[in-house]
């Protein structure tokens, strides 16, 4: 008796694919904050932290913020964007307190919505013999039946 390995079936390799769960965010944009340094920023309420965007939508409003005078308020928190001229970096810097001859805005969100996607990855392939016949198929209309 010879055993004839499972490759001289020439069926091509099957995939073996497992499944993980991913959360992703997603932000409407109806809302953006122009800084005098011309880049984009969008408010997130959960984290309360600026995030930067590429460009907002056509339909967004967009409300610019001249100079580090201009604050945004959220709940007890303000916001105010600056430079720092020494490292050539900026961010924006919360506070409790509101300083004296500021302009001060309300800071409106972007809806932030958290889903769960089902994302797939490779682990592997494997050999695979068929077994009975695949070209008639016979379907089961109620389940449970025989």
């Amino acid at each position: 008796m010879k055993l004839k390995p499972k490759s001289t079936v020439l069926n091509p390799r099957a995939l073996l694919y497992k499944r993980f769960i991913s959360i992703e965010r997603m932000f409407s944009l109806n809302y953006a904050y122009k800084t005098y340094d011309n880049k984009y920023w969008i408010f997130d309420q959960e984290t309360e932290q600026f995030m930067e965007i590429e460009t907002p939508s056509s339909s967004a409003q967009v409300t610019e913020i001249a100079n580090q005078t201009t604050l945004l308020s959220y709940g007890d928190k303000y916001f105010y964007y600056q430079t720092s001229v020494e490292t050539l970096t900026s961010q924006w810097v919360s506070t409790t307190t509101l300083p004296q001859n500021v302009t001060l805005l309300s800071a409106s969100f972007n809806n932030v919505a958290k889903y769960q996607t089902n994302k797939y990855y490779s682990s592997g392939s494997f050999d695979y013999m068929i077994r009975g016949n695949i070209e008639g198929t016979t379907t089961q209309f109620i389940k449970g039946n025989i």
